[in-house]
């Protein structure tokens, strides 16, 4: 995914030559809204969050999880051919999912069903 923040080394080398930072409209905005919130603008909040979320997506310390906590998903028993809803008591369980998303573990029932007819599973489907 594409960032939308800069890098700690991008600000430092872009910092004295930010494209911007001349700009009157921008300027004008900027100094209006951190002039109203005394300095404690709320995009700049946003802007520092978002780019903390990136950076530790670029770390690997941030991961999308297809389901949460109390969520239902279908695991299929290819043994038997059957499927059974279970739900994801912990994150434990949600990074469980995700690890078996498409093989094991299904969203919905319907993609279950799917999965199992597409084996020739479930004859009475």
């Amino acid at each position: 995914m594409e960032r939308l923040t800069f890098t700690d080394e991008e600000l430092e080398r872009i910092n004295t030559d930010c494209p911007v930072k001349n700009d009157y409209h921008i300027d004008r905005f900027c100094d209006n809204v951190c002039d109203e919130f005394q300095n404690n603008c709320p995009f700049m909040k946003m802007a520092q969050k978002l780019k903390a979320y990136e950076d530790k997506q670029e770390q690997g310390l941030l991961i999308e999880l297809p389901c949460k906590v109390g969520d239902t998903f279908w695991e299929v028993s290819w043994s038997n051919d059957s499927f059974y809803p279970r739900v994801a008591h912990s994150l434990q369980h949600c990074c469980y999912v995700k690890d078996r998303l498409g093989t094991w573990c299904f969203l919905t029932e319907a993609e279950a069903k799917e999965a199992l007819a597409s084996i020739g599973g479930l004859n009475e489907l």
